[in-house]
């Protein structure tokens, strides 16, 4: 037997309906971000489909997904009825995965907590060289209790699953609150081991004071190279890590998952 390992770009990036420091919306700039960045799959908060007259009605993920070739699957957590302005569609605002790999199988978890808008956990499984990854995109609630109860169920959500498995999103909290903390015990940091710094802060965009976007490994995988990019686009900061898991692959039978590989 010998162990198949495969080695890719993940970014999380929330990127505000496309609305940049400038008050400007321009989706352009994030795919130009993305594109620039060289991503295999990209986690997105706070994308708008057919939502209003802010984002022009657009289907935000689908026109990303076109112009920068990649697949996707939407979720939108926050869903409205139809418009004469929206013909007919729903009117949506959520999380959102883009990948250069084929997405085999999605599913979107609305989290039990609802204080100021419904938020979710957007669980996709992806086929990378032959290795499924379960990729999750998340954007946490604005409140401490709210957050603390995502925490868990992000928790809970992603043990369900074997295999190698990350989370990625805008968490809404700094790294040492209790939400934080207690997410960060079950799964690894993608900075973990560097030393805490500004350079690590994504929020404000312009002068970013402050870490509130993750990317977060489950013992199947190893997340290195933690990067956050400097870009106007939006009004937090784009973060990229690399990404290393595999198999087991066996003569006879079917692949196993490899073994444990997280190193926080």
């Amino acid at each position: 037997m010998r162990r198949k390992m495969v080695r890719i770009k993940l970014m999380s990036y929330n990127i505000r309906h496309g609305r940049g420091m400038d008050d400007q919306v321009d989706l352009s700039r994030v795919a130009d971000v993305i594109k620039r960045s060289g991503a295999d799959i990209v986690g997105i908060q706070e994308a708008d489909e057919h939502w209003s007259e802010r984002s022009d009605y657009e289907d935000q993920t689908a026109w990303l997904a076109s112009e920068l070739g990649m697949h996707h699957v939407y979720g939108g957590s926050i869903d409205l009825d139809p418009t004469a302005e929206s013909r007919g569609h729903r009117r949506k605002h959520g999380a959102a995965v883009l990948s250069k790999h084929p997405i085999q199988a999605s599913r979107q978890r609305l989290f039990s907590t609802c204080v100021k808008s419904r938020r979710e956990l957007l669980e996709t499984e992806i086929d990378v060289e032959g290795v499924v990854l379960h990729f999750y995109c998340t954007h946490w609630g604005l409140e401490a209790e709210e957050r603390m109860i995502q925490s868990g169920e992000t928790i809970q959500w992603m043990n369900e699953k074997i295999g190698p498995g990350v989370v990625v999103g805008d968490f809404n909290a700094e790294p040492g609150s209790p939400e934080m903390v207690r997410i960060f015990r079950e799964f690894c940091d993608s900075c973990a081991g560097e030393p805490t710094s500004s350079a690590l802060y994504t929020f404000a965009a312009d002068r970013p004071v402050k870490r509130i976007d993750y990317m977060l490994g489950n013992r199947h995988i190893r997340l290195s190279n933690h990067e956050v990019i400097f870009t106007l686009a939006s009004d937090h900061l784009p973060i990229l890590c690399q990404a290393e898991f595999g198999i087991i692959e066996q003569r006879r039978g079917n692949p196993e998952t490899g073994g444990s590989m997280a190193r926080c």
